[in-house]
């Protein structure tokens, strides 16, 4: 069992609207986003690399990239729509949606609507094998 004294001390909860936004280019891809780090590794039990949460502005994008083999991502869009590209498929999102990026794959992602596209990544740690 866990001793409580060495447990991750985390957030309990998250206000979307109170997280403090860093600009920065992703990934080399097109534009200014806004994002924050939610969690990382040392700030959670799980198996976890880091949860972000993304504002993509009309236009701009996550710039095509891939993980070393042990980083799965997760991204779960709240708000807006666009365009993913996922390994070999491209993607229209939307609202809902909840992409899984496997293990070392090619993805990349480009706000095509009017609206800002805003999102959780969550980057869990692969399992072996």
């Amino acid at each position: 069992m866990t001793d409580p004294n060495q447990a991750p001390t985390a957030f309990r909860r998250v206000n979307l609207f109170q997280l403090k936004l860093i600009r920065e280019i992703s990934h080399d891809g097109h534009g200014s986003i806004m994002q924050a780090v939610v969690a990382s590794r040392g700030d959670v039990a799980a198996a976890c690399h880091g949860i972000f949460y993304v504002e993509l502005p009309p236009g701009t994008s996550v710039g095509e990239h891939s993980h070393d083999i042990d980083s799965e991502e997760y991204y779960l869009i709240l708000s807006g729509s666009g365009r993913m590209r996922l390994g070999d498929e491209t993607l229209d999102v939307t609202d809902g949606d909840l992409i899984r990026n496997d293990p070392g794959q090619t993805h990349g992602l480009t706000n095509t609507g009017p609206d800002t596209l805003r999102m959780y990544v969550f980057d869990a740690e692969a399992r072996p094998g």
